[in-house]
């Protein structure tokens, strides 16, 4: 018999041999085959099947779903393959809500509260909320506020002012309430001053240096009673009397004026006669009067205004005047103390402030010129007089310092690129020059290091500021050596007068003898910075050839010997 076997997958369902199979199995055919023989075939099938889901949905507004967007509320299908390669569909279910938009107009007086919000100016405003369907809203208020009118008026009127219908006659603040053109309640305010007319009776005493009294515009000049219509200060018709009591004024008193001082002078009280006693005042005008007699201060130089009159009690006469001039005393400065260094000397002319003085001057009380080059120490006076006499004495003393003398040491040759020590004397406080050159510019002996000739400059300074300076001059020679000039002058013009080993890195200097040129020894020394000047047992030796020889260690401790001529030049 025949025994096939089939395997089979399929969606929903499968037909096998005429019949149809809707789920998966292994399933028989049974037959007879070609040769009459009972056969039977096995199906082995898998029947897979399409998707459907359902779902429900409430948005607002709009909801996308597999990739579409929809808006409005329905039932919407979503076809494709599923995952076992069948075909599926899902549904949904939508409900679209919409949010809520409503639009409000309201007019109200001074406020209008909305929504539990209290506005009190014209405007759109809007309202956000969620509405009954749970969707977002925003209602609209279209507001309009209307204000009551609030005017203020202030009014001066005399006896009495009619506002609004109603007659008011004291003064006040008085309100009137009225609904305006908007319908809204409003309120006008009046600040009301009701003056009285009045009348007024001023009683004058003066005494006659004060006439015309002027009143109300007229000047009178008598004793008496007056009248005048005028208007108040508030505006409303009153009527002034005048009761004038004149009587006489004594006569001013007699003074000698101006009154002349020197500042800082004393001074003594002002003086004037008068047939009543005397008021003396700081003013022309007003003021209280006082009856001692001021002493004028000379303490600030200027002019000076005093004023007196005379008092019988009543009246007062015209006030007069007293002037009193101070004249500037001179300041031409304080005493001074002049430290002069050696040589200096000080021109005293331009010393002081003495411009537009008369100006004398003394030494130790003896009269002298104006000094111009003043070089002797001593105690100088100057009078200094202005052309109206005030004057100012100075006190000058001159003292000369003792003399400073640089000393930045004798010329040196050094060895090159070896540290050397300057050697400088004369002063308290040191600068040396070039500056870059020196260990320290700023003490008496600096190190140098030199690869070059250099000329460095000294300048010495005393606790007074003077300074001199001097210079001295290093040559740079290479070492450890000693170097023999050939020839010497020694003839007293100060030039090359001395004979002397150069010496560049020697430490110790065993001799130097110098012979002459039969063999005798004419010199001989073991310090390095001695010469020989020409002489022998106070002799001088004639001119010539002369034989040195030389012994020393230099700084490496190497000896070091030297054998040569030189010769004596006059």
């Amino acid at each position: 018999g025949t025994h096939n076997s089939f395997n089979q997958t399929q969606c929903e369902s499968y037909t096998w041999n005429g019949t149809t199979y809707t789920s998966s199995g292994n399933y028989l055919y049974n037959y007879t085959n070609g040769n009459g023989c009972a056969s039977t075939d096995t199906l082995h099938l898998i029947v897979n099947y399409g998707t459907h889901n359902s779902f429900n949905q409430t948005q607002c507004e709009s909801y996308t779903w597999n990739g579409t967007t929809y808006t409005s509320s329905g039932n919407y299908l979503y076809n494709y393959t599923n995952g076992n390669g069948c075909a599926s569909t899902d549904t949904l279910h939508l409900i679209v809500n919409n949010g809520t938009h409503n639009s409000f107009n309201q007019t109200q007086c001074e406020s209008y509260t909305w929504n539990g919000t209290t506005y009190t100016s014209s405007g759109n405003y809007l309202y956000n909320y969620t509405n009954a369907a749970g969707c977002a809203s925003t209602d609209t208020l279209h507001l309009i506020i209307n204000n009551g009118t609030h005017n203020s008026f202030n009014q001066t009127q005399c006896e009495s002012y009619t506002w609004n219908g109603t007659t008011y006659t004291s003064s006040g603040n008085y309100l009137y309430n009225y609904t305006n053109a908007a319908g809204c309640a409003s309120t006008d305010t009046l600040h009301l001053i009701i003056n009285i007319p009045s009348t007024s009776l001023t009683q004058v005493s003066i005494c006659s240096n004060l006439i015309p009294y002027v009143w109300n515009g007229q000047n009178i000049t008598t004793s008496g009673t007056y009248q005048f219509h005028l208007l108040s200060s508030t505006s409303c018709d009153s009527i002034a009397t005048l009761v004038l009591n004149i009587t006489q004024s004594p006569t001013a008193p007699n003074v000698n004026s101006p009154v002349a001082y020197c500042q800082f002078e004393n001074a003594t009280a002002l003086t004037a006669t008068a047939n009543f006693p005397l008021l003396w005042y700081n003013q022309p005008m007003g003021g209280t009067g006082y009856a001692a007699p001021p002493i004028p201060s000379t303490s600030i130089f200027g002019v000076q205004h005093y004023y007196m009159s005379a008092n019988n009690g009543q009246c007062e006469s015209e006030r007069v005047n007293i002037t009193v001039k101070v004249s500037l005393k001179p300041n031409v400065g304080p005493d001074k103390t002049i430290s002069l260094c050696f040589n200096d000397s000080v021109n005293f002319s331009g010393l002081l402030n003495t411009t537009d003085l008369f100006v004398s001057w003394t030494l130790s009380g003896n009269s002298i010129a104006t000094p111009s080059m003043v070089h002797i120490p001593g105690a100088y006076q100057m009078i200094a007089n202005t052309a109206a006499g005030c004057r100012d004495t100075v006190n000058v003393r001159v003292s000369i310092q003792p003399q400073i003398i640089a000393n930045a040491g004798v010329d040196q040759s050094i060895e090159s690129n070896q540290i050397f020590t300057l050697q400088a004397t004369g002063g308290l406080y040191y600068e040396w020059s070039p500056v870059s050159l020196v260990s320290n510019p700023n003490i008496a002996n600096p190190t140098i290091l030199l690869n070059h000739d250099t000329i460095f400059v000294l300048t010495v300074t005393d606790n007074a500021g003077c300074k001199d300076t001097d210079t001295v001059k290093i040559k740079v020679l290479n070492g450890p050596e000693i170097y023999m000039p050939n020839a010497f002058t020694p003839d007293g013009d100060g030039l090359n007068e001395t004979i002397k080993p150069i010496c560049t890195g020697i430490v110790q200097l065993e001799n130097f003898k110098i012979f002459e040129r039969f063999g005798k020894q004419v010199f001989e020394t073991n310090i390095i910075t001695k010469g020989w000047d020409g002489v022998y047992k106070n002799a001088k030796q004639p001119i010539g050839n002369y034989v040195y020889i030389i012994k020393a260690t230099n700084r490496l401790g190497i000896p070091i010997f030297k054998k040569g001529n030189i010769i004596l030049i006059r």
